[in-house]
């Protein structure tokens, strides 16, 4: 992969999103009723995306530091173990079918091929959440001064 241009952004932004959201997102999208819960593997489930097809979410956990595809009703159809900590974030990266996942703790966006791979890792100050837009930027919000951090990859 090509280098990565780097544009920082400031702004006022507050992004949390739970294992609520997450059932909130799985009810609109006419998987569950408002009565479902996560699988017990899926613990402090953090960032949320849907998979190439939109017939699955990914979501990571930053208790297990494990990536989990989930069906449209909240069942885990896969699991991939991450070497790493504190995992906040995830996207589809339709670009090249990789993962993005952003790590709090070392403060890195790490990007993984479906079945787990590490492909590349950035630095980026405190990563909390990351979307890719469809001109390719990549977008990591951040709780450092409540900033986002915006990326170009070079092809």
């Amino acid at each position: 992969m090509g280098g990565w241009n780097y544009y920082p952004r400031e702004t006022n932004l507050h992004c949390t999103v739970s294992r609520l959201a997450i059932l909130l997102l799985l009810i609109t999208a006419g998987g569950c009723d408002a009565q479902s819960t996560l699988p017990p593997a899926v613990t402090e489930p953090s960032g949320l995306c849907f998979s190439a097809d939109g017939g699955g979410l990914y979501t990571v956990s930053d208790a297990t530091n494990q990536v989990f595809l989930l069906s449209l009703t909240g069942e885990v159809l896969n699991t991939q173990d991450y070497t790493g900590s504190d995992l906040e974030g995830v996207v589809f990266d339709p670009s090249n079918s990789s993962l993005l996942v952003v790590e709090e703790r070392t403060r890195e966006n790490d990007r993984l091929t479906l079945s787990g791979d590490e492909l590349s890792r950035h630095a980026v100050d405190k990563p909390e959440g990351v979307a890719i837009a469809a001109d390719g930027r990549i977008y990591v919000v951040s709780d450092a001064n409540c900033r986002f951090h915006v990326f170009e990859v070079d092809s």
